[in-house]
C-alpha cells in the first residue's frame, strides 16, 4: 500500500480575500497545482520508485481540493474521487493540540477537546477508507493540511508533533512488512521558492 498525500494550492480564504472557508484557489495556489501534477506526470523518482504506479485519485470535496485536482486528472488522466471524509476542520486544530513543558514527557493534565476528537474520528475513518484499497494499488489524495497532519499524528500516535505542510507540498506513505515507512514529509522540491507558502 503506497499513499501519496497532498495538500491543497493556496486558497483565497488563506490569504484573506474572503472569509469563506470553501474557498477558490488563487493564482498562486493554481501555479501550485500545475506544479504538483507535472512532478507527477513526469515521473520523478522518489528513491526507486516512479509516479506510474498510481492507480486512483481521491480528493476532498471542497472547491480548493477539487481546484487542485483539476490539474492532476488532466495530467494523469485519473477520475477523481470525492470523498467527505477527506474535508478540512473547521477550526484551527494547532491550538487544540497537546503542550508540553518536558519534551519527551505527555501532559498528565490533557483532555482533548470534543471538536478535536470528533475530527480525529472523522480522520480515522478517512485512514481506515485507504486501507481497505486491495493492497497493491497506490492512491493519490487531494486535502488539506490538518487532515495530513492529524493522519500522521494518528499514525505515530501521538498529539504532540505538527508535520506542517507547504502548499502543494506531499508526504509518501508505504504500509510494508507491518511497519508504516514515511518515505517523504512535506516534500517540495517540484514548488519554486517564491511558490513555497502555508
Amino acid at each position: 500500500m503506497k499513499i501519496y498525500l497532498v495538500r491543497h494550492g493556496q486558497s483565497e480564504w488563506q490569504v484573506g480575500t474572503t472569509q469563506s472557508l470553501d474557498s477558490r484557489l488563487t493564482k498562486i495556489g493554481h501555479m501550485q497545482s500545475r506544479c504538483v501534477s507535472d512532478w507527477f506526470a513526469c515521473e520523478k523518482p522518489i528513491g526507486k520508485k516512479v509516479y506510474t504506479d498510481i492507480s486512483a485519485l481521491w480528493i476532498s470535496p471542497l472547491i480548493r481540493a477539487q481546484e487542485t485536482a483539476f490539474y492532476v486528472k488532466r495530467k494523469l488522466g485519473l477520475v477523481p474521487v470525492i470523498k467527505p471524509s477527506l474535508c478540512e476542520a473547521q477550526f484551527r486544530v494547532g491550538d487544540h493540540l497537546e503542550r508540553s513543558e518536558i519534551p519527551l514527557a505527555g501532559n498528565k493534565k490533557y483532555h482533548p477537546p470534543k471538536v478535536y476528537l470528533d475530527f480525529k474520528s472523522q480522520v480515522e475513518l478517512a485512514l481506515a477508507d485507504l486501507l481497505s484499497v486491495t493492497s497493491n494499488r497506490v492512491v493519490l489524495v487531494i486535502t488539506h493540511g490538518a487532515m495530513i497532519e492529524t493522519m500522521l499524528r494518528l499514525i505515530v500516535g501521538c498529539d504532540r508533533v505538527r508535520f506542517p505542510h507547504y502548499n502543494a507540498g506531499f508526504t509518501q506513505l508505504e504500509w510494508d512488512d507491518g511497519l508504516w515507512h514515511f518515505k517523504k514529509i512535506n516534500f517540495c522540491e517540484h514548488l519554486p521558492e517564491v511558490l513555497r507558502t502555508e
